[in-house]
């Protein structure tokens, strides 16, 4: 979204809109509200592409949970999930441990719980405002930082997990198997 507003493409729309208004009202006395009319079809442009980044993740790298309860099983091309007025389950129990994996998980006026792999090496990098998370070690957090590891014997983390909730509730728990 922020990309077309930049464009080179909008403004120019925007200005021969915007010229042939006074071109009518010149001529003909007709008062054509433009700004208006613009942004009213900037927040149709936005409500449709909302509506329909609901896709697969493996061809956007983002999986979104919009206004649905689902659930998201970890995918290696998976980068991001996002949650927005909805509840959704991920799971990233199933995510190959070959390599370095970095995975943004962001809950906004939701409801998410995500699903770690004991046995995996991970760090959970938490951004609560206005907000609950709460961490398998029991801690809750509600505004602010906070980063948590299951050590497993010191062994780097081989998946990092940025969370980002704001008017929402993310709910992190440690398992062997596959979320149910």
């Amino acid at each position: 979204m922020i990309k077309i507003m930049f464009s080179a493409l909008f403004w120019g729309v925007i200005l021969i809109l915007f010229g042939l208004s006074m071109i009518i009202k010149a001529f003909f006395g007709i008062s054509i509200p433009v700004a208006r009319i613009t942004f009213a079809l900037l927040f149709i442009y936005v409500g449709v592409k909302l509506l329909t980044a609901h896709g697969s993740c493996t061809v956007t790298n983002t999986k979104n949970i919009v206004f649905s309860k689902e659930a998201a099983k970890g995918h290696e091309h998976c980068k991001k999930y996002n949650i927005i007025f909805g509840q959704g389950n991920i799971d990233l129990t199933t995510l190959p441990t070959t390599e370095q994996s970095a995975i943004e998980v962001n809950v906004i006026f939701g409801n998410g719980t995500l699903v770690l792999n004991a046995s995996q090496p991970t760090a959970v990098k938490v951004n609560t405002a206005f907000g609950s998370t709460q961490l398998p070690d029991e801690t809750a957090i509600t505004f602010g930082q906070y980063t948590y590891k299951n050590d497993l014997s010191g062994a780097q983390p081989q998946v990092t997990v940025d969370t980002n909730v704001v008017f929402g509730n993310l709910h992190v728990i440690n398992r062997n198997e596959s979320f149910k």
